[in-house]
């Protein structure tokens, strides 16, 4: 199962997800692959605020086998457009969420205010809630 925990507030976000789906055949999985696009298009839209000089802060993108983080905060003025990139691969990880919940769970968090690194919970976490599956 692939675990997806995403943290928001008011101008940045953080993203983790941490396991294999064990959907199809490993190193073949189509629903792992479809999650690491998310992950990886997230990062390449951070990467591009990052070079517009539209983050109050250097990000954070660690992508890896079964793992990624990614952490972005930006100036204020262009929250909005950091919200948006979010907003859409969020919708699909709920997708996919949504269509294989035995394969993938979840679980988003809306805070005011901004969180460290160790602050935003694994989603591996027991405080995370967790979906019961049939």
């Amino acid at each position: 199962m692939t675990k997806v925990g995403i943290e928001g507030w008011d101008n940045g976000f953080a993203l983790r997800m941490e396991g294999h789906a064990g959907y199809g055949k490993e190193g073949a999985d189509p629903l792992c692959g479809g999650l690491s696009v998310l992950a990886y298009t997230m990062a390449e839209f951070i990467g591009r605020l990052e070079a517009e000089g539209k983050l109050s802060e250097k990000p954070i993108l660690s992508l890896s086998p079964g793992q990624a983080f990614l952490r972005a905060v930006a100036k204020k003025e262009f929250s909005r457009e950091l919200h948006v990139g979010l907003t859409l691969i969020q919708g699909g990880f709920s997708l996919l969420a949504q269509s294989y919940p035995l394969w993938v769970e979840l679980t988003v968090q809306e805070n005011s205010g901004s969180l460290s690194y160790e602050e935003i919970p694994s989603p591996l976490s027991e405080s995370l809630t967790h979906r019961e599956h049939q």
